[in-house]
């Protein structure tokens, strides 16, 4: 019987383990709720019922976390402990018995109430909305504010390609001359001081299912934010495309404020294909047509959803496509010493001398994170005297859905030699890994339904311009921004690169554990090879992919539509 289960909703970073084992020992179990949603309700029932231990913990990191202690109270009650205790922030520990559940319970129906009356609200909403024509985009003189709206029903950004991307988008807005007022729903936003931060509280309790809050923030975002909209100082709306919120529609239409809606891809398909589903599908779709249909203008970061956008019916002339970007000066080798290189890997167990082969990410179903775990897994195998002998050790910063499978890969005794894992690491500290890596892996792998894969992943421009070496799979975007670049099957025929070679990184077929394993191994071998390859693609890098260049042709898109908007209504056609 374990000493103590920690029951979380999303995965426990490693800060809040850290924090667990100090507090209650280092024998803990963490369990997250979210890795349990695939089962049935009776299965999870089983799964926590054998959780036998002296304690269940639910631990609060924030403040917004309150509102989901209802839920998770009940279901830790469901583990036998001796005690059950719910972990404030500031480290207070608060016993909770069968009085407390009964008045948690009764608070989540009343909200489960509420939030089923703003559900149906939402939904004749975007019905109506619909069938409404979109508003005309007008000039906006002297306007210099943009709202930038991450209305994601989520708590707890603090890495990830998402953070990377509202970062890069608002610091470039900022620098172009336009005040940023950022509508989240944490506390520390993923955006620069100088910007205009508005909190959007939480419900004081959660509903369930937990697919219903969605509608709810959505009602709350529009109060929030509609009495700060002016249309006299703001340019535009810029919303990123969230499940179940459509609220950049309802403030434009009700300032007159141009809208311009980010897609990454469609939310109700990544969650139906990369997540556990998603509740409520029909109010979803209607929501998430409600805002390409009424944006003025359609950011996305790659062909493939280019050509789905077109397909829905969007307008070409709506649309700007450029791919993701990242931060020069973040992620600027020259910031990180020697010294302070060689405290961070002494602090993971790794020597100077060792080669770092480094994978970063959240552990997406599409990072093909278990592909890497293979190809090692098949290196301790097969050639571990040879990773000795090249003193080859293997980083995974991060986490999320797919890292049990990985650690399950990577389980023989014999991988503990070569593996290091950090757990979650906040975005800003993600530099530093970078900097003591010598090679990154990209190891994408295709959609699972057989569309075409359609990610701008921004770790790969991160790798890019630390100037590291690079293996990744020659995936759609991928292969693009890394072309020209070595294939995996030549590389037994390459001589040493001389200061004239272009090429940007090893590419593998996707899904092909063996040539990782292979690539790998080359790049381990080939000093000459590495740097120059890491030479090339930080020039790319800074010349191609900056935030200011993405935000540019943002800007340069707005004033297209503008342009089109003022000929049609002069009756001046453009060519």
């Amino acid at each position: 019987m374990v000493k103590t289960v920690s029951l979380t909703l999303q995965t426990a970073s490693a800060a809040l383990r850290e924090r667990i084992d100090t507090l209650f020992g280092p024998d803990t179990m963490y369990v997250d709720l979210s890795s349990l949603r695939r089962f049935s309700y009776l299965r999870i029932f089983k799964e926590l019922r054998a959780y036998r231990c002296e304690a269940v913990v639910v631990p609060i990191e924030k403040l917004n976390d309150l509102a989901i202690m209802p839920i998770i109270t009940a279901v830790a009650a469901v583990v036998p402990a001796r005690q059950h205790i719910v972990l404030m922030p500031d480290d207070e520990r608060r016993s909770f018995g069968y009085l407390v559940l009964i008045g948690g319970v009764m608070r989540v129906l009343c909200a489960t109430i509420k939030s089923a009356i703003f559900i149906i609200r939402c939904h004749c909403e975007a019905a109506d909305l619909l069938r409404q024509p979109r508003i005309p985009l007008t000039t906006r003189l002297g306007a210099d504010q943009v709202a930038y709206l991450f209305v994601n029903f989520t708590s707890g950004l603090v890495a990830g390609g998402s953070y990377g991307h509202i970062a890069g988008v608002c610091g470039a807005l900022m620098d172009r001359g336009y005040g940023v007022e950022f509508y989240h729903i944490d506390d520390g936003p993923p955006v620069r001081k100088t910007a205009k931060y508005e909190r959007i509280s939480l419900p004081n309790t959660l509903s369930f299912p937990l697919g219903l809050n969605q509608y709810w923030f959505h009602t709350l975002a529009v109060a929030r934010m509609q009495p700060n909209l002016s249309a006299k100082t703001h340019a535009f709306i810029y919303q990123r495309l969230a499940l179940g919120n459509f609220a950049g529609v309802v403030l434009s239409r009700a300032t007159g404020i141009p809208l311009i809606v980010e897609y990454n891809g469609s939310e109700v398909w990544v969650a139906r294909n990369w997540s556990y589903g998603v509740q409520f599908r029909k109010t979803a779709e209607m929501s998430e047509e409600v805002l390409l249909r009424h944006a003025h203008l359609i950011v996305t970061i790659s062909d493939p959803l280019r050509e789905e956008l077109v397909a829905r019916g969007v307008d070409p002339a709506r649309i700007v496509t450029y791919p993701n970007g990242v931060d020069s000066d973040m992620f600027d080798p020259d910031r990180f010493s020697s010294e302070a290189n060689t405290a961070l890997r002494t602090s993971l167990g790794l020597k100077a001398s060792a080669k770092v082969v480094t994978f970063v990410g959240t552990f997406g179903h599409w990072h093909g994170a278990e592909v890497l775990a293979s190809a090692i897994g098949s290196l301790v195998a097969d050639r571990a005297a040879e990773l000795r002998r090249l003193d080859v050790k293997f980083l995974w910063v991060g986490d999320g859905l797919t890292m049990p499978r990985v650690r399950e890969i990577l389980s023989d005794p014999a991988c503990d030699e070569f593996v290091r894992y950090t757990g979650t690491v906040p975005q800003r500290e993600c530099p530093r890994y970078l900097a003591i890596s010598d090679i990154c892996i990209a190891p994408h792998i295709p959609n699972a339904d057989g569309t075409k894969f359609f990610g701008s992943p921004t770790k790969l421009f991160e790798y890019m311009v630390m100037g590291k070496a690079i293996v990744a799979s020659a995936l759609d975007q991928i292969g693009e921004v890394l072309s020209p670049g070595v294939r995996a099957e030549d590389l037994g025929a390459l001589q040493e690169p001389g200061e004239d070679e272009d090429r940007l990184a090893v590419l593998t077929v996707p899904g092909d554990a063996g040539q990782l394993a292979k690539a790998i191994v080359f790049l381990a071998q080939s000093s000459a090879w590495s740097k120059i390859l890491g030479r090339n693609a930080r020039r790319k890098a800074l010349d191609q992919y900056s935030w200011r260049v993405h935000v540019d042709r943002i800007i340069k898109g707005f004033e297209r539509v503008q342009e089109l908007e003022w000929s049609k209504k002069s009756g001046i056609g453009l060519e």
